[in-house]
């Protein structure tokens, strides 16, 4: 999720001044923003171009989660921030807290068959998925 719908990034201190610009974009009010800042964690967040449209296409088709190698509470963030209605993933986050295997992501933490699932992801390091 990292690099795969949403680019985030930590702000050191130094450049705080520029979280400061970012906090007055309420991301759940503008559909159309693309640049946010997490609530409560010193993030910037830049969402990759069409991703809104991409998820509404896919929820058509798809069962989704949200599933990343990240901290439970960057994944709330980020579920909100995707998904403010909460319709596309119905509350479906899964993080590093959740894997059953250390710093590996599996489709045991995925309640769906293994055949039909479809994974949107930027590396195939950290994923323990057999291939066939």
């Amino acid at each position: 999720m990292q690099t795969s719908v949403v680019h985030s990034y930590f702000l050191p201190p130094s450049v705080s001044g520029l979280l400061q610009l970012t906090t007055n974009m309420p991301y759940a009010d503008d559909p159309n923003g693309s640049l946010f800042t997490l609530e409560g964690m010193q993030m910037l967040t830049k969402l990759r171009p069409f991703v809104r449209k991409f998820l509404k296409e896919a929820s058509n088709m798809f069962e989704m989660y949200i599933y990343t190698m990240g901290d439970k509470a960057y994944a709330i963030e980020i579920a909100k921030l995707l998904d403010p209605h909460n319709v596309y993933f119905n509350s479906k986050v899964i993080s590093n807290s959740d894997c059953t295997q250390r710093h590996q992501k599996g489709l045991d933490m995925v309640l769906g068959a293994e055949s039909v699932a479809v994974i949107l992801d930027d590396t195939e390091s950290g994923r323990s998925i057999k291939k066939t």
